[in-house]
């Protein structure tokens, strides 16, 4: 069992304790559904020292996410019994080997990554399933000049891409660049970023207590400066403005983020309100107020995504139309977070990768061909001790 465990494993959970079973068999010479077994006493043998398999389960050992349990192995502990999951040994026999990052209420899978030369992982399902013969691979990181909805984005790509290619978003970032002035005080105040003084910690935290999904780990403070009195805006007699970054790579928080900082009215009011709070939970003395405040933010999305382009479809049309400033800035303002100002500027990177062919282990590729029948013959064996 050790070459199809290695090689084909789905782990569950990192909440709980982990377990595993594992995948479907795709080979058409007759490769079957493996058994999960929790035990593998003969007789009343007493079975001790394995990896699993013991006579008492407690003696089992627990892989952490990510890893699986090598099975018939002697061991007591996870560096002797646990490998980490890597894309399967032979793609014709095994359907997926997925390294789980979160468990649902029914035990399954709820996300996964995906072997090389699979497709998006299926929850439902718990399979990774497989791309087409000849397709092809267009990954594309891309810069916008504001504020995206991820979804609506994914929908809007989707829509430009060749018929019957295959969207998704890999990776997404949302950052506001942003200052704040008006707010009573010297720089000597509030310190300096990275020694701050209680009166900046107060500010920061009232700033993260302004959004849903945002804390202070997501907030960059970079630099604090004095103002000059000015006749245009009711500033402080003593006041500062504060340069900060606030990011977030959770599409929700972020599109939340994007609106309430672009309303630039309620923003400060909720600002001040957030703040002086926060003061007098701490027993901090800045107090802010609004109507003294001056606040402007400049938003960036980071989107990396996938398209996957069927045999017979153009990935350099693909490439073209993910590199075209013009038609991508279209894209993300049909895209754009209500409320937020128009995306003047797109730009991208985008690269070409041949569609998937055999999927072998770093080890078994050195080998070749002749690890490659030994892993079929290690595999069949397995099921035929069953």
């Amino acid at each position: 069992m050790l070459a199809i465990a290695s090689a084909a494993c789905i782990i569950s959970g990192v909440t709980g304790v982990p377990t595993w079973k594992p995948a479907l068999q795709r080979d058409t010479a007759g490769l079957r559904q493996l058994k999960t077994h929790d035990h593998y006493n003969l007789g009343n043998q007493t079975i001790t020292g394995k990896c699993a398999g013991n006579t008492k389960s407690s003696e089992d050992v627990i892989c952490p996410a990510e890893f699986v349990r090598i099975e018939n192995k002697t061991g007591t502990d996870v560096a002797a019994c646990c490998e980490r999951c890597m894309p399967m040994t032979f793609v014709d026999s095994v359907a997926t080997c997925t390294a789980c990052s979160g468990e649902g209420s029914d035990k399954k899978c709820t996300a996964a990554v995906c072997a090389v030369g699979y497709e998006s992982y299926n929850a439902a399902t718990q399979t990774c399933s497989k791309q087409a013969a000849g397709s092809s691979e267009v990954t594309a990181s891309i810069a916008i000049s504001g504020a995206v909805d991820s979804q609506t984005f994914l929908a809007q790509v989707q829509k430009e891409m060749p018929e019957g290619s295959k969207v998704e978003i890999e990776s997404f970032k949302m950052t506001a660049e942003a200052k704040t002035g008006g707010i009573p005080g010297t720089p000597a105040d509030f310190g300096t970023p990275a020694a701050p003084t209680a009166q900046l910690i107060q500010f920061k935290d009232g700033l993260a207590g302004v959004f849903d999904g945002v804390s202070t780990t997501d907030i960059e403070i970079k630099t604090i400066t004095q103002e000059a009195s000015s006749g245009r805006r009711r500033l402080q007699s003593n006041s500062v403005e504060i340069d900060y970054a606030i990011t977030s790579a959770d599409p929700t928080a972020a599109s939340s983020m994007a609106a309430k900082i672009s309303n630039t009215t309620a923003f400060k009011t909720a600002l001040a309100t957030s703040v002086n709070a926060a003061g007098t939970a701490a027993g901090t003395g800045l107090s802010l107020d609004s109507s003294k405040l001056a606040s402007a933010a400049t938003l960036k999305t980071e989107v990396k995504v996938k398209v996957v382009v069927p045999p017979g479809k153009s990935a350099d049309a693909a490439t073209s139309t993910l590199k075209d400033p013009a038609k991508m800035a279209t894209v993300a303002n049909s895209a754009a977070v209500a409320g937020t100002p128009a995306i003047t500027a797109v730009s991208a990177t985008a690269t070409v990768a041949a569609g998937p062919t055999q999927t072998l282990r770093p080890k078994d590729a050195a080998a070749g061909v002749a690890g490659l029948s030994s892993s079929i013959a290690l595999a069949v064996l397995a099921i035929m001790t069953l």
